[in-house]
């Protein structure tokens, strides 16, 4: 059975370079009902979980900053309303790595659902054993994090000459991306 589950990433306590390892541990074992990116999105910390927003359709849910805890307090309200409005919901997933969240996640459990938790390495030991389960994330290297996962690839074609299409007449070109230099190539395919 397809889980039914939800996604609330706190955006202020986890950086948008993360997604890509969030991404993988949720595909394929999920189907992703509804996802939310929580925190101040006037902020230049949130910047970079915008086009994720945008690209993947997640709801950006923002909450001022004027006190601590916050958009922490906004999460646990919504995970608490959809606990008791979404009976098809059987897992919720939290993406964080702040311990508020272990009481949020000890009621979850005792309302019978799934919580899968995803933090870093830095993640307290009370937050861990309070869900379901804990998926960790590691620690992002120094080159990780100037590496920009999102980078915009130009994929406006080449012009080519006359000769060049000619000689290109029963090849189809296939678009294919190099992972480490992210630049994509053209591979040739014979046409027949």
């Amino acid at each position: 059975m397809i889980k039914q589950i939800v996604v609330l990433i706190d955006g202020e306590n986890i950086s948008h370079r993360h997604y890509p390892i969030i991404k993988s541990h949720l595909n394929g074992i999920t189907k992703t009902i509804d996802c939310r990116v929580y925190g101040d999105w006037s902020r230049s910390q949130l910047h970079g979980w915008k086009d994720i927003v945008i690209r993947e359709g997640f709801k950006p849910v923002h909450q001022f900053n004027a006190r601590k805890n916050t958009t922490d307090f906004e999460l646990v309200m919504d995970a608490m309303e959809l606990l008791l409005t979404r009976q098809d919901l059987n897992t919720f997933c939290v993406v964080s790595s702040d311990s508020d969240f272990s009481n949020l996640c000890i009621r979850l459990k005792a309302a019978g659902k799934n919580v899968v938790a995803i933090g870093e390495s830095k993640t307290p030991l009370a937050y861990r054993n309070s869900c379901s389960s804990f998926i960790e994330l590691g620690n992002l290297t120094s080159k990780e994090k100037n590496k920009d996962y999102f980078k915009t690839v130009n994929t406006k074609p080449k012009r080519l000459s006359l000769r060049q299409k000619q000689s290109n007449s029963r090849v189809s070109p296939l678009a294919r991306c190099n992972k480490d230099t992210e630049a994509f190539t053209l591979k040739k395919i014979e046409m027949n």
